[in-house]
């Protein structure tokens, strides 16, 4: 369609609107219907800022009119996440991005308030939130939505292999990608559990997380044992899948095993690296917090150690995140009471 075009119809709509308006209130069914096309007009014009004052009028009578639950809140609030997720991906501002997600949430959450966290109906909205959280970089969110999406497949009937893998795939690459932006395993603290005041939500996501944890981990670990029986010791999908593995555990809080498998992993890049090699900085952070949660300040301090060596290779001495090394390094020898 020309622009042109668009712009007669548009002109019609407004008119039409414009009388509408004489004689209806705002958040009568035609009028809304009106809004919503106009919107669609602009969206198609590429005039998302125009689009998006129309999908929230639309938006605004839909909450004055209906209740929550209601499909055409839901329908609402997708369709502004949809049309500032198409800006996003024209104009690639991250806070697009993150209008994107709130809309989206937000149509989740309504349709929580008459469905299952795991109704097939809610596949598409938890698919594009952890794809959009992934984008973000916020890895914790987009494991959240990655493993509700899991969670829907795992209940939906024919049982999908394919769609499991495929997902379980996404949800190993974002435990690799986390060393990169996240520093959930590099606590440098003890780990505390402070309970939300709203204790069935909290119990709600325990269990949900649990559930899913177990879920990865039985998967990936049939994973190494397939890598085991046909793979090298020094495949770099084995420290991949160690690492993945690692992770996991530790968001169990199975220290032990995490340990277990960063150790397996730092075993497995020494097979072709030398101890001080840079790339082995994040493998070392994450065995020194390890033994610092463990209150195993000695072996905690050998690995820090490993890990100054590493920084010191490739920053000077001045870097903030050598600075880091040492403020962790006198903490452990103030834990120790050495002073």
């Amino acid at each position: 369609m020309k622009i042109g075009d668009l712009d007669k119809a548009l002109s019609y709509y407004e008119k039409a609107l414009e009388n509408q308006l004489k004689t209806l209130s705002s958040n009568h069914p035609s009028v809304i219907e009106t809004y919503r096309i106009i919107g669609h007009v602009y969206w198609k014009k590429r005039d998302f800022n125009q689009a998006s004052i129309y999908f929230n009028k639309v938006l605004d009578s839909e909450l004055e009119r209906g209740k929550p639950g209601d499909s055409s809140l839901s329908s609402a609030y997708k369709t502004l996440g949809e049309l500032y997720f198409d800006k996003y991906n024209i104009h690639l501002n991250e806070n697009d991005l993150n209008d994107a997600v709130n809309f989206y949430l937000k149509c989740v959450e309504n349709e929580l308030e008459t469905k299952l966290y795991e109704d097939e109906s809610l596949i598409n909205l938890y698919e594009v939130i952890g794809d959009i959280y992934f984008k973000l970089h916020d890895f914790n969110q987009s494991l959240v939505y990655y493993n509700r999406l899991l969670g829907c497949y795992l209940r939906k009937k024919p049982f999908n292999e394919l769609i499991i893998d495929q997902i379980y795939t996404l949800i190993g690459e974002i435990y690799l990608k986390k060393s990169q932006f996240d520093k959930t395993i590099l606590y440098y603290q003890k780990i505390e559990t402070n309970k939300p005041k709203d204790i069935f939500r909290f119990t709600e996501n325990i269990h949900f997380e649990k559930r899913h944890l177990d879920q990865s981990l039985n998967y990936f670990q049939n994973i190494l044992n397939k890598q085991l029986e046909t793979h090298s010791k020094t495949d770099p999908l084995l420290s991949n899948t160690y690492y993945i593995l690692a992770n996991i555990c530790f968001e169990k809080q199975n220290f032990d095993k995490s340990l277990d498998y960063f150790i397996q992993l730092l075993n497995n890049e020494l097979e072709k690296k030398v101890v001080d090699d840079p790339s082995l900085e994040n493998t070392y952070k994450a065995i020194s917090t390890i033994y610092f949660q463990q209150n195993n300040y000695d072996k905690s301090l050998i690995y820090l150690n490993r890990l100054l060596d590493c920084q010191l290779k490739t920053q000077t001495i001045e870097h903030s995140s050598i600075t880091v090394t040492y403020i962790m390094i006198g903490n452990i020898y103030l834990e120790k009471r050495l002073f």
